[in-house]
């Protein structure tokens, strides 16, 4: 096979790049932890006369955080996770080779007033209740604040503390670590598309 040019070899990984990211469903966040594939080749000086643009896009993805979306949880986690979503719990799905599957929760809120915090709060209390949480509204504590705590709590009981979603986040880890390692070695899928 002749030696491609640099920007033919740029060119063609990231082809491949994209349709791995579609197949598999992971991005980046494009910080020091999740770079560009053509950053990461900069930064790790990949030689791309001695290295495959294979090689190097399994380096890649061991070496990388990913994210990836929600649709691989159950129907019925996807709905719960969904939902929480809508109530303004930003939720990333990161992944990285070889390691476990983990939530990331950060509260966004919305532009509610005090009082729909509160009508919302008093709602979520029928799902999702715990004694701290009734006592701090009893003292008056700040609504947003407990909206978030209360927020998190219930994102914990109904996601994170399901048996279900540590067998799911293992089988999907297994699927993107066995992809993954075939990368270099099993292009019977991507080469037909370069």
């Amino acid at each position: 096979m002749p030696k491609l040019s640099k920007n033919m070899w740029m060119e063609q990984g990231l082809k491949l790049h994209k349709i791995i990211k579609k197949e598999v469903d992971l991005w980046c966040f494009y910080n020091d932890e999740s770079l560009h594939f053509e950053d990461y080749v900069k930064r790790t000086r990949i030689n791309y006369q001695e290295v495959t643009i294979e090689d190097a896009l399994q380096r890649y993805y061991e070496e990388n955080y990913f994210f990836t979306n929600c649709f691989f949880l159950p129907t019925e986690l996807e709905k719960k996770f969904n939902d929480i979503t809508a109530k303004g719990l930003n939720i990333d799905i990161k992944y990285k080779y070889k390691r476990e599957i983990e939530f990331i929760p950060f509260y966004v809120g919305w532009n509610w007033t005090d009082k729909e915090l509160k009508i919302q709060l008093q709602k979520g209390l029928e799902y999702y209740k715990t004694d701290a949480l009734e006592i701090a509204m009893q003292f008056g504590n700040s609504t947003e604040e407990l909206y978030e705590k209360w927020l998190l709590g219930y994102f914990e009981q109904e996601i994170v503390q399901q048996p279900e979603i540590q067998k799911t986040f293992k089988k999907r880890t297994k699927f993107l670590n066995q992809y993954i390692e075939r990368i270099a070695t099993d292009n019977k899928t991507h080469r037909s598309t370069l």
